[in-house]
């Protein structure tokens, strides 16, 4: 199958996942095409022949401050799936794993992450149960940045019959906490 049928019947796939309408933004000339393909059903969901031939992926993180290494990774699990999907760290999950609260709200981060364009889409996280979001998505691909581990809480059957991939995309000397201690040295040599 071509890719971008692939890309497009996982779009379909995602939106349908997320609540989001699947027919917004595509032609009904091209989604008729792929019913009468047996690709989809009347209603618009992915046909269990069309599911397999598809590649969704996921990754997730706090993504406060945008810079080249989070680029690159991004671009990195692009090439592996067919629709790739961000899952965003709430505010209280930063809270609470990082020791101090992001700088930009979720709802901030969500929104320049979604911009970027190796991302199809990006969604906050449950800051519960970070299991949630991986089965709402449910993706065949999980990635992790060189520094990350699979969140507490998500056990091996939660990861059964998922790709874990580690992308060892480093940026040397780019670094969100590298980028933050940079910015408090200049703001206190300003102020002496």
């Amino acid at each position: 199958m071509e890719q971008s049928k692939r890309r497009l019947l996982a779009q379909i796939y995602v939106k349908t996942r997320l609540g989001i309408d699947p027919t917004e933004d595509i032609d009904t000339n091209l989604l008729d095409t792929l019913y009468n393909e047996g690709l989809l059903t009347e209603n618009y969901r992915l046909t269990e022949e069309a599911r397999k031939k598809i590649k969704i992926g996921v990754i997730g993180g706090v993504f406060d401050i945008i810079h080249r290494g989070h680029i690159e990774t991004l671009k990195e699990a692009s090439k592996y799936v067919d629709t790739l999907v961000v899952i965003i760290a709430t505010d209280k999950t930063v809270l609470k794993m990082k020791g101090h609260p992001p700088i930009n709200t979720a709802k901030e981060r969500r929104y320049v992450v979604e911009s970027i364009k190796y991302v199809d889409y990006a969604i906050i996280g449950d800051e519960k149960d970070f299991r949630k979001p991986i089965y709402l998505i449910d993706p065949d691909i999980i990635f992790l940045g060189y520094d990350q581990n699979i969140p507490p809480g998500i056990t091996r059957e939660d990861l059964r019959n998922r790709l874990i991939i580690r992308l060892n995309v480093e940026v040397e000397g780019v670094k969100t906490s590298i980028i933050k201690e940079k910015l408090k040295r200049i703001y206190l040599d300003s102020v002496k």
